[in-house]
């Protein structure tokens, strides 16, 4: 931050306000003019604050009509430090704005039970899942989905994922964990269909549903 002052003729020390009134740009540089109006009595300091780091000091002058300029200063001046409080709440709500800019719908579209068989023999349970992912970031993001499918470790209770689920998914054989790795353009929204039944004899009708 650069601290820009100067003695005018015309005692009171005062920061003022000027605003930019003109700009030239030129293809290496630019000329801008800020112009304030003030009341002068005496020789009176006038500071103009928070100048743009990249100005060139040299380059700076100094007019005034009504009175004369003594001389003119120009130095590095410290911003006052972030307070630490502000500054962490300030953070966690750029972090909050960013995970909404991902957003990820989960809803139930079927869970049913299905008798397979003569005389009841074994029981199909149905689970059937809808994900619908919004990117409304400004950049394109790669977002990591997963859900869990029971794993079973039973000889005679079965899971099969159906062919309907959205294809490029990973199921792990641990833990039952299947993950598909998306990528979102801004802007972009994708639907994730998950379907899978579990196959288990009618003793185990209570499995879950």
């Amino acid at each position: 931050m650069l601290l820009l002052g100067w003695a005018v003729a015309g005692t009171l020390h005062a920061a003022i306000d000027a605003p930019v009134t003109d700009v030239t740009v030129y293809s290496d540089s630019a000329r801008v003019v800020r112009t304030a109006t003030l009341d002068v009595s005496g020789t009176q300091r006038v500071e103009l604050p928070r100048l743009p780091e990249l100005v060139d000091p040299d380059s700076i002058r100094v007019e005034a009509e009504g009175a004369q300029v003594l001389s003119v200063e120009v130095r590095q001046g410290r911003a006052p430090p972030f307070p630490e409080k502000e500054a962490r709440a300030l953070v966690e709500a750029l972090d909050r704005l960013d995970e909404e800019g991902l957003r990820v719908k989960r809803s139930t579209v079927g869970e049913e039970v299905q008798s397979k068989g003569l005389l009841g023999g074994k029981h199909r349970f149905r689970y059937v899942y809808r994900f619908e992912l919004t990117n409304l970031r400004t950049n394109a993001e790669t977002v990591v989905l997963s859900e869990h499918i029971p794993v079973s470790e039973l000889d005679d209770v079965t899971v099969e994922v159906e062919p309907v689920t959205t294809a490029g998914f990973t199921v792990g054989k641990e833990d039952g964990i299947a993950v598909w790795k998306l990528a979102l353009a801004p802007g972009e929204k994708r639907t994730v269909e998950l379907a899978f039944h579990v196959d288990a004899p009618s003793r185990y009708s209570t499995l879950g549903m």
